[in-house]
């Protein structure tokens, strides 16, 4: 039985690179025993994936965990408020209109994991 060599895919499963690189499961497992080169494509794809560098430099800090997408700062959007944004927006520039007409409107405003407590008793 002929052992397969370390490759850069060492550790992740077939079916994870295919995802991954947008390859058939076929090319994967050649790439993960060593008899396939991969391209520089599929190499940048993998490694943007495993350091989680997915998206241009301005996204460097952000990072995804469970259903949050997390700045930075410690500031925290979930899929449905990222969705809401243009209503959100909207809501502002009706908001900021009533303000000059002398309305008072109330703040809304954006989780922190500072602000943030879980507790047992809900």
């Amino acid at each position: 039985m002929k052992n397969n060599p370390l490759t850069l895919f060492y550790g992740y499963t077939a079916e994870q690179l295919s995802i991954w690189c947008g390859i058939t499961k076929t090319y994967a497992v050649e790439l993960k025993k060593g008899t396939r080169k991969p391209s520089k494509r599929i190499t940048r794809l993998f490694l943007y994936h495993i350091n989680q560098r997915l998206l241009g430099k301005e996204w460097i800090g952000w990072r995804v965990c469970g259903d949050r997408l997390y700045s930075p700062e410690g500031w925290y959007l979930t899929p449905g408020e990222i969705r809401a944004l243009p209503y959100l927006v909207q809501l502002h520039d009706e908001l900021t209109r009533g303000l000059q007409d002398g309305v008072k409107v109330a703040r809304v405003g954006l989780h922190t994991v500072a602000n943030q407590k879980c507790s047992a008793r809900g």
